[in-house]
């Protein structure tokens, strides 16, 4: 083993041995941190340890991203072999220079490949995946029940729940649970309670990570403050991400982003933006109110960032939402105005911001 392999082995195992101790003590974690001794549990096959309760979202988490791409379940599915280590087969330092890269779907083709050509990862046999099929299906209703309910106390809960009645109409949901949907919509609806959950959990995921690594989620740019909350990701990962994910309601109506900005670090791509901002001397010119877009290009799209009243406390302003700008929407026209009537100027390489 080498000397890179060893210091990242010795910090990953001092890394999950302070989490097992707070989990242990009952110690309030991270969803990052469950995420993390769940995948330690299953390398060790610790069954017993992961029927606790707090592995929920984890084990979702797990099923999801390998079901989600056919919700209707007729593809081959393959889950990891636990038979066999990866670290047999990988070169775990080039791996983790691949998974902190942009993502790349033909360099994800090929691992994958590899994965299965080296039996890292096998096929799931038809009555396992009708079993996790039940299991998906009983998340779902009981996430819809969750976004049904219009008087939660929890902040992060209301937000979630009427993002999803938005998005896939209260009614549908209703029809839903009571198994009266058309066959497709039904579909549809499951796929988008799904998503919303997933959604719901990895934006508190986001804020959790951003907050425990002291980075900024408070903003000032020309004298007006804003934040970047669980509201804000919510909302651009749910209607702005993952259009293979998406109801149809979303994947018809919304614009996606691409995989240059990564919802993960979306605060520090803010923070550069208005670093960049002000180095040109230009924050005067930038409106920052509700309602009012800032236009950026970025990598050859235009991209809109809109403000607004924070719902459950009108004293603040957050970053509500940031999409791409696609001239063929009927709704980007008053945007698309403002482009054509504005100033392009230069920030950085492959990143400029229109201004009047």
């Amino acid at each position: 083993m080498d000397d890179y392999l060893k210091k990242e082995t010795l910090q990953a195992i001092e890394k999950i041995s302070g989490i097992e101790e707070k989990f242990k003590d009952n110690q309030a974690l991270t969803l990052e941190e469950l995420e993390n001794l769940f995948l330690f549990y299953q390398i060790q096959n610790r069954e017993i340890a992961l029927s606790d309760s707090r592995f929920d979202y984890s084990k979702f988490r797990h099923l999801y991203l390998i079901y989600c791409l056919d919700l209707e379940f007729n593809s081959t599915f393959y889950k990891s072999n636990p038979n066999k280590r990866a670290s047999e087969y990988l070169d775990l330092k080039k791996l983790k220079e691949i998974n902190q890269k942009e993502y790349n779907p033909e360099t994800h083709k090929e691992l994958e490949k590899f994965k299965i050509n080296n039996q890292l990862i096998i096929p799931v046999n038809n009555a396992e995946v009708q079993k996790d099929k039940l299991l998906l299906e009983k998340s779902a209703k009981d996430w819809a029940t969750v976004c049904l309910n219009e008087r939660h106390s929890d902040e992060k809960l209301k937000t979630i729940a009427k993002e999803t009645r938005d998005t896939l109409k209260k009614k549908n949901i209703e029809n839903f649970l009571n198994d009266s949907l058309s066959e497709d919509y039904k579909k549809d609806v499951f796929k988008g309670l799904l998503k919303s959950y997933y959604v719901y959990h990895e934006s508190i995921k986001i804020i959790d990570s951003i907050d425990s690594r002291n980075e900024n989620r408070f903003f000032t740019l020309n004298g007006v403050g804003f934040e970047i909350n669980h509201y804000s990701f919510t909302h651009i990962i749910n209607r702005h991400y993952a259009e293979i994910l998406s109801s149809q309601s979303i994947a018809t109506s919304k614009s996606f982003h691409n995989t240059k900005i990564n919802p993960y670090t979306f605060n520090v791509f803010v923070e550069d933006l208005i670093s960049l901002i002000k180095a040109k001397g230009i924050e005067d010119k930038i409106i920052v109110e509700k309602g009012q877009a800032v236009i950026i290009k970025y990598h050859g799209f235009d991209y809109a960032i809109f403000f607004n009243e924070y719902k459950y406390d009108k004293s603040k302003l957050v970053l509500e939402t940031f999409f791409v700008i696609e001239s063929n929407n009927p709704n980007a026209t008053r945007l698309i105005d403002k482009i054509n009537n504005s100033q392009n100027i230069e920030l950085d390489v492959n990143l400029s911001i229109y201004v009047n």
